[in-house]
């Protein structure tokens, strides 16, 4: 979890009314952004991207997109 900086959040389940619910515990607002940005990278249909080539972030048109732009998608091919 480099992402956390060695602090990883924790959790535990609650039983709610309506079910389980999972609930976070945060040390700070950066480590609940943190776990956002993680949670939407990781999602399979978040339009949330990293660049294969630059290694930005990037709203992707597409779920399959893999580059922020044209130019990162020829200069990683062009690397190949």
């Amino acid at each position: 979890m480099a992402a956390f900086d060695g602090i990883t959040p924790t959790y535990h389940i609650e039983l709610q009314d309506d079910g389980p619910m999972l609930v976070w515990n945060l040390n700070s607002l950066l480590q609940g952004v943190q776990l956002m940005i993680c949670s939407m990278l990781t999602d399979s249909v978040s339009p949330v991207g990293m660049c294969k080539n630059c290694g930005r972030a990037f709203i992707a048109k597409r779920y399959r997109d893999k580059f922020c732009s044209k130019e990162c998608s020829d200069k990683y091919r062009q690397k190949e």
